[in-house]
């Protein structure tokens, strides 16, 4: 299973990257790449730690849960953004 896991999560990383690239001018492109660099590289040293007590205090099953969950709401709440923005 892992190996289509990591194809799959390197699937996504290339179309986010190319998608970033492609759909912001050539003048911006530069600082929208560093903030995405930023937010998708640089958030590890805040939610690593955070992951780590979850896992140590209610255990692995309900760390998983709890990410499980934060991609699914995450997910859905950007379908409902990018819905509510086609619709205006």
């Amino acid at each position: 299973m892992l190996p289509f896991l990591g194809f799959a999560q390197l699937t996504m990383i290339t179309a986010a990257n190319a998608m970033m690239q492609l759909s912001v001018t050539p003048e911006m492109r530069g600082r929208v790449i560093s903030l995405y660099s930023m937010v998708f590289i640089g958030s590890t040293p805040f939610g690593a730690p955070i992951v780590g007590w979850v896992g140590q205090s209610f255990g692995a099953r309900w760390t998983l849960i709890g990410g499980g969950l934060i991609s699914l709401f995450g997910t859905l709440g950007a379908a409902l953004i990018l819905t509510h923005r086609q619709d205006s």
